[in-house]
């Protein structure tokens, strides 16, 4: 009999922030290889959205298979992430700095970790909740924009890519630590 990769918490962990960062890689190839039909900034972060909104819930539904269908969770992501989205390009096109990208960061994790508290009773504090995110996307954030400036940065793809799997990576762990089953923020 084999055990299916899902039914392992560490496995479903490791393959959900795994699978967002994939789907963070995927957005940000929109910035990396779509310059020639994305034009403005608007456009670009509206398809990067679009990719997330899409796919995004399709990796860390297994974190809440226990709570939730994949119908609900979906749903569920869109908000969340719609929320998240909208208030960090909010305050990035109001500030157009680092502030901007804080701020945007700090209100967008603490909706998100709100919205999936409302939806699927995850995570148990919306503070702590919010806290964690609001740390690893950070993190993986500026990680990420730490290896775009490495590799040259400006109109590298492979820059542009780092950065996105620093994003992924970061922001994947982080919904990971706030969705899974047990989790304590």
């Amino acid at each position: 009999m084999t055990k299916s990769v899902t039914s392992s918490p560490l496995l479903r962990n490791l393959f959900s922030s795994l699978g967002f960062t994939a789907v963070a890689l995927a957005s940000f190839a929109c910035w990396a290889y779509g310059g020639s039909w994305l034009r403005s900034e608007t456009t670009l972060y509206l398809a990067c959205a679009a990719i997330f909104l899409c796919f995004g819930s399709l990796s860390l539904h297994p974190l809440v298979a226990d709570v939730t269908s994949r119908s609900r969770f979906f749903v569920s992501f869109i908000f969340a992430f719609a929320g998240y989205a909208c208030a960090w390009c909010l305050f990035w096109f109001w500030m157009h700095d680092k502030r901007g990208e804080l701020f945007g960061s700090l209100v967008g994790c603490l909706l998100m970790a709100a919205l999936f508290r409302l939806f699927l009773k995850r995570p148990t504090s919306v503070f702590t909740g919010a806290a964690v995110l609001f740390f690893w996307h950070t993190a993986g954030y500026f990680g990420g924009e730490w290896l775009f400036d490495l590799l040259g940065g400006g109109r590298s793809s492979l820059a542009k890519m780092a950065w996105g799997l620093g994003y992924g990576l970061g922001f994947g762990i982080g919904l990971t630590a706030c969705l899974r089953k047990g989790a304590t923020c």
